[in-house]
């Protein structure tokens, strides 16, 4: 991404929404514009923190494009520089800051129109934050400001805050709190790990609304400068699908882009509303990082927007079982299907169970990650002897079985393993792994309606809170199972 040139007397930041409406990088501002839309269909956002966890990770310029990208579909914003320590937004919009903010706190003055300027951009205004303050945080926690947060709602659509990062003080956490929800940036090769895990912790101990992450500077990208990923914590009646190859040319899923449109409209037919891309990774054929998979999630899910198909997607990843596999993740090349990577979808190879399986998922839980085994239904081993799965539940292991196995479409031998594994409390969520529109369809739906019939409503409500909760980071608790009977072994 290209970023204005900072001099020592100014930091505004680069409004490329502005300077340069039809590039890929203000298409990604519009992108993420709509993801907070679909992020909340239940409930209206009207006011919204932009944060990150460290200094200069680019939370001003996402805060500031992101009001014009809303501005510009029609909303009344309202921008507010509540970073009262290193404040931008007057000088990014050229404005006075003589008064802002930290004036309108001190004085008890409730009246926006003496405060409030005009931005140059039609239907957005701009609240700088007046001169800095000794105790901003005391400031910003003040009775005073949830009045004053009550005013701006009543004539705003959506008020923006710019807040100073998350984890040196504790301004953020103090207007989250308040707010709707929060978005996070962070920064290709500057971001840690650690910051932003840190970062989150710090934020979900206030109970703020945490809708994503912005992904600044993704690299393998010279066109890509931003991505975006998401917990979406009220998923409602949705139906999520954690586990689809319909990435174009990732792997043997979908090849063309126009193939994964087609399979994106499919989905929404068949009423699913959320998917976690999920290519093949360290398989022998096919090798899908995870900046590399950010990245062609950020494409595809442009793509959606620009034709208007309701779908969020997720980043993630098939990752098949290595002995290195905590190297792999230690450098960086795997992701989780949450924000936190405290689950990840973990593919056994498909002719044995290798002798260091217990040791690397040991390795996994120790770290914080639950291993999901996928479609253990399918695998040969566990088709013999549905038993020998019991030692990696009893570990904390958990499991996702393939709907189209559970429907039939891979033969009766594999949809009667299905039904054992389910019948004996063996498997914890349902997902499509679908590949395509015709051989590998998504079936998720007619799996749930299934699951329905045979195990009533209560057990289908369960799945579908296991799938949001590995997407969201959440606590899995996991039911009870029982071993199979040996006079069912006659069956396969």
């Amino acid at each position: 991404m290209s970023r204005k040139t900072r001099t020592s007397n100014s930091n505004a930041v680069s409004l490329i929404t502005l300077t340069n409406s039809g590039s890929p990088i203000a298409e990604q501002y519009r992108v993420i514009r709509t993801n907070i839309q679909y992020s909340m269909v239940d409930r209206e956002i009207k006011t919204l923190t932009v944060t990150s966890p460290d200094t200069s990770e680019g939370k001003s310029t996402s805060a500031a494009n992101l009001a014009v990208v809303f501005a510009n579909a029609g909303q009344r914003v309202l921008l507010v520089d509540a970073d009262l320590r290193r404040p931008t937004t007057a000088k990014t919009f050229m404005l006075g800051n003589y008064q802002g903010l930290s004036t309108m706190l001190s004085k008890n003055d409730m009246e926006l129109s003496r405060y409030v300027q005009p931005s140059g951009v039609a239907n957005l205004y701009i609240l700088t934050s007046g001169p800095l303050p000794p105790n901003p945080s005391e400031m910003l926690g003040s009775a005073r400001m949830k009045q004053l947060l009550e005013h701006m709602k009543q004539q705003y659509d959506l008020i923006i805050f710019d807040v100073p990062p998350v984890v040196a003080v504790t301004d953020a956490q103090i207007v989250s709190s308040m707010v709707d929800g929060t978005l996070i940036v962070v920064r290709e090769k500057q971001t840690r790990k650690t910051m932003l895990q840190n970062a989150l912790q710090l934020l979900y101990n206030v109970n703020a609304r945490v809708l994503g992450v912005v992904y600044n500077d993704a690299a393998n990208s010279k066109e890509y400068g931003y991505g975006y990923y998401r917990k979406d914590e009220e998923l409602g009646e949705k139906m999520i699908d954690a586990h689809c190859h319909i990435l174009p040319g990732r792997d043997d899923g979908v090849q063309t882009m126009d193939e994964a449109l087609e399979m994106a409209q499919k989905a929404v037919a068949s009423g699913i509303t959320h998917i976690l891309c999920t290519p093949h990774h360290n398989n022998g054929y096919f090798n899908n990082k995870s900046s590399d998979v950010i990245v062609a999630v950020a494409q595809l899910q442009e793509q959606l927007t620009a034709a208007e198909i309701p779908l969020i997607l997720f980043e993630g990843q098939e990752v098949r079982l290595s002995d290195d596999l905590m190297a792999l993740y230690h450098q960086g090349q795997l992701l989780g299907t949450d924000l936190e990577d405290r689950y990840m979808l973990v593919e056994l190879p498909s002719d044995d169970i290798p002798d260091y399986t217990f040791g690397v998922f040991q390795e996994l839980l120790e770290g914080g990650i639950t291993p999901v085994i996928v479609h253990p239904e399918r695998h040969d081993f566990f088709v013999s002897d549905p038993n020998q799965l019991v030692p990696f539940l009893r570990m904390g292991v958990l499991t996702q079985m393939t709907a189209p196995s559970y429907t039939g479409q891979f033969g009766k031998t594999i949809e009667k393993t299905a039904e054992l594994m389910l019948e004996h409390g063996m498997i914890h969520m349902l997902a499509s792994d679908a590949h395509n529109i015709t051989t590998r369809p998504f079936l998720l739906r007619e799996a749930y309606e299934k699951l329905e019939e045979n195990f009533g409503v209560e057990k289908v409500n369960k799945f579908e809170r296991t799938a949001k909760a590995v997407i969201n980071g959440d606590r899995v608790i996991p039911g009870r199972f029982r071993q199979v009977q040996k006079r069912f072994f006659g069956l396969f």
